[in-house]
């Protein structure tokens, strides 16, 4: 088992990770994971944006209030009739109210071998401009959808999807009239390298797919998440607002992996708890995760 874990953290660490995710795994176990990707044929003008699989059995659906509408946000699954599934099944999740936070369905889907799937809501929330301090945080919501039309959604993990962090650390020539926001990319190179120089820059970013099974389960498959962590100009931490240094060209091979916040967790299933638990906690990894 250890063996098996390793060899597919391998394939999911940087330079392996889109041949990884392009598999779509299959296992003998008959789950798998597949592209959940946008799909709006034949969808009219200010319709939801509908996320299909391949075959178009499963599609999903976000729906958010219209203004003076009083109905919570929701996500709307429907399973296509098949000749296993004679009819077809419909649910519906409320969105968790979180005030600031943007929300979008995560491009992959679990199918399990009896009929259900796990389908993940992506949230994210930034803090602060560009330049200046800068943060985005993206967050997965995993439910698991019962293959019983009918059958509540639930959540079954929680886990941080990625995070990156602008941290300024010394003072910055003013950028001109609405460039606040303007990417690094368009600014004007030597403003550009200036702006860099003056920053400490913390980035996490994850990949999660399924753990193979040898034999069918009653309960939804085995995961593995893999994390990379690394931060620039080299090796650094979060400091207090004010803290300075002098500016640091920047340069590619300042970049540096955090060996710390760099990890591979398989996730088992808790029927207990309906939640997955990690095989080893997790670390907090704040420098990343907290704006």
């Amino acid at each position: 088992m250890r063996l098996r874990v390793t060899m597919i953290a391998l394939l999911l660490l940087p330079g392996a990770a889109g041949s990884a995710q392009a598999q779509r795994l299959h296992d003998p176990g008959g789950n798998r994971i597949e592209s959940f990707h946008w799909s709006n044929q034949s969808r009219p003008d200010g319709e939801p944006i509908r996320h299909c699989s391949r075959d178009r059995i499963w599609c999903a659906e976000l729906h958010f209030p219209r203004v003076g509408e009083r109905r919570p946000r929701e996500l709307r699954v429907v399973a296509r009739a098949t000749n296993r599934d004679p009819q077809q099944r419909r649910w519906r999740y409320t969105l968790p109210d979180r005030p600031g936070d943007g929300f979008s369905i995560w491009s992959e889907i679990v199918r399990d071998w009896w009929g259900g799937a796990l389908i993940g809501i992506e949230t994210w929330q930034t803090t602060g401009a560009r330049p200046g301090f800068f943060s985005n945080q993206r967050r997965l919501l995993l439910l698991h959808i019962p293959s019983v039309a009918g059958g509540e959604p639930y959540v079954v993990l929680e886990t941080p999807l990625s995070g990156y962090i602008e941290q300024p650390m010394c003072p910055r020539p003013t950028p001109p009239p609405g460039a606040e926001s303007v990417p690094l990319r368009v600014l004007p190179d030597e403003e550009a390298a200036a702006i860099a120089a003056c920053e400490d820059r913390f980035e996490y970013s994850t990949l999660l797919t399924l753990l193979p099974s040898s034999q069918p389960a009653d309960q939804p498959p085995d995961l593995i998440v893999a994390t990379v962590a690394q931060t620039s100009p080299g090796r650094r931490l979060r400091t207090p607002p004010g803290t300075r240094r002098d500016p640091i060209p920047w340069s590619e091979g300042d970049v540096v992996r955090d060996p710390a916040c760099t990890f591979t967790r398989t996730y088992y299933f808790d029927a207990a708890t309906r939640r997955y638990r990690p095989d080893v906690p997790l670390p907090a990894c704040r420098d990343y995760l907290e704006p």
